[in-house]
């Protein structure tokens, strides 16, 4: 089964089509220590889709059968009838990770619709969306409070780069960083700087002044904003 749903995932739809899978969530956060984690997903097509979903460690070309990383999924293949929903349930198979920062894993859930021209007994071409998401895992060592990632993190401007360090235990992800004076123009496009580590980041426009207004995302997949010095 799981060869012949990749066999059919010809290529990733356009963004302007949406999938008629839809994760109740942008994120999925996960504690040491914790049974399971479940996670909703709703078919708001009209038709059924074959679901299938796995995690791996970031390798964005990974399969069921190749992906690594210490959780399973149930059920990893499942039938979701039209406008109805289907619970995931994500379960850590190592529990004795050990580590004092939090690592991020992703969740792939592929969507492949029923086709109506299947149905109708016709030829037709077998398309599917494949929807990505991070998974983090929290250790019970991490002491930093994850409500305050942003107070850890600092910006140096070098050249036409700028210097994000993340002195945090967590991820902190950057959707955008701009100028202050409006209309904002980007000056650094989104990453996502991991735990005691730095990134240096290309201006994509020119720095006017040394006042600019980072936005981010904290734990709940809000974007919030903040001013800071280059």
């Amino acid at each position: 089964m799981k060869k012949l749903i990749f066999f059919l995932f010809i290529s990733m739809l356009p963004s302007t089509v949406l999938a008629n899978i839809i994760i109740n969530g942008t994120r999925v956060i996960y504690y040491e220590g914790t049974d399971n984690v479940n996670l909703q997903l709703t078919n708001n097509g009209d038709l059924a889709s074959l679901v299938q979903s796995w995690i791996d460690d970031g390798d964005v070309d990974s399969t069921p059968e190749n992906a690594n990383s210490p959780f399973y999924l149930y059920p990893p293949i499942v039938k979701i009838a039209g406008r109805q929903g289907q619970t995931l349930r994500i379960k850590n198979s190592d529990e004795k990770q050990i580590s004092n920062i939090e690592k991020v894993y992703y969740l792939n859930v592929l969507d492949i619709p029923e086709n109506a021209e299947a149905l109708k007994g016709k030829s037709y071409l077998q398309l599917a969306m494949k929807t990505r998401i991070k998974v983090f895992y929290r250790p019970k060592g991490l002491t930093d409070n994850p409500e305050f990632i942003n107070e850890k993190i600092t910006y140096q401007l070098n050249g036409n780069k700028v210097i994000v360090k993340n002195n945090s235990q967590y991820h902190f992800t950057i959707a955008s960083i701009s100028t202050q004076e409006k209309p904002r123009i980007t000056l650094v496009d989104s990453e996502m700087i991991p735990p005691l580590s730095s990134r240096e980041l290309p201006l994509i426009n020119k720095l006017k002044s040394n006042s600019a207004v980072i936005i981010y995302v904290d734990d709940f997949g809000v974007y919030k904003s903040q001013n800071i010095k280059l």
